[in-house]
């Protein structure tokens, strides 16, 4: 959040401030290792969430002329491909898609901050055409209803979530996969704010996982309204694309902001998204 500060503030107290915790990570952090029972790895989710605002906090102060030496950048640089990319491998294709989503748009991130057009050409692929559950065609259906629809509405929007943000990445690097073949980033965040504003009648199929051995929730004949109407701050980010770039119309999704804007920055991370994307036309 220093980085961002910093941006809209202008002080250099905060651009200081960022420095000094992305310095001190990047200096004492030299491995991430899951506990030893810890069968599932968590630690690839983890970073998955996390990772990649590190990058972008080290793009805004890289980009804005930020008090950040040299050699604490190429410190930085090193502590993301050596620390933290390993970290989510080997990636988690088979397990509820937002797992790999995660980590999917992490390391898009972090792989604009390294200037490594491999890896994020690699990771467009894996959203395109990749063996995993996180593919965007594997992950939303062309209905509006996802792959964790039936398990709960959290996690259903928390996999949008990150497939939203990768799209974000991909958009600002020149790539549009917002809307991809058939299925559409937009349609899914209006069917989940329909659903979840307490809408029952929204299209429903059961959708086994594509990849693996499938999940719980796989045999479900219907939404689950588990946590239903408890919105993560995921609907400014996908507002801002359709109705302020696209000129589309939203109108579940704007409901559900005029409900939650200030787009509660305290769900388990500060997004800050109405900062970012509210009302900010293009």
């Amino acid at each position: 959040s220093y980085a961002l500060q910093w941006i809209v503030t202008g002080k250099a107290s905060d651009a200081k401030k960022a420095v000094k915790v992305m310095n001190h990570w990047s200096s004492t952090m030299t491995s991430v290792r899951p506990k030893p029972d810890d069968g599932h790895q968590h630690t690839r989710l983890i970073m998955g969430i996390h990772s990649g605002y590190w990058a972008q906090a080290g793009e805004l102060l890289r980009c804005s002329g930020a008090p950040w030496p040299e050699e604490d950048q190429q410190q930085f640089e090193s502590w993301l491909r050596e620390v933290i990319l390993p970290a989510m491998e080997p990636r988690p294709n088979t397990f509820n898609g937002n797992w790999d989503a995660a980590c999917t748009w992490s390391t898009m991130a972090i792989a604009v901050f390294l200037d490594d057009r491999d890896l994020f050409d690699a990771n467009i692929e894996r959203l395109k055409r990749g063996d995993t559950n996180a593919r965007l065609t594997h992950y939303l259906l062309p209905s509006g209803q996802c792959q964790e629809t039936a398990r709960d509405q959290d996690h259903a929007q928390m996999g949008l979530d990150f497939l939203a943000r990768a799209c974000e990445v991909a958009w600002n690097q020149g790539v549009d996969l917002y809307d991809f073949e058939d299925v559409s980033i937009g349609t899914c965040v209006e069917y989940l704010a329909r659903y979840n504003l307490g809408d029952d009648d929204v299209p429903f199929e059961v959708y086994p996982s594509p990849v693996g051995e499938g999940n719980a929730h796989d045999k479900a004949t219907e939404p689950s309204d588990k946590y239903r109407g408890r919105f993560r701050p995921l609907y400014e980010l996908v507002y801002h694309h359709y109705h302020d770039r696209k000129k589309a119309p939203m109108p579940y999704t704007k409901q559900v902001l005029d409900q939650t804007r200030i787009e509660n920055p305290g769900y388990y991370n500060d997004y800050w998204n109405t900062l970012c994307f509210g009302d900010l036309q293009e």
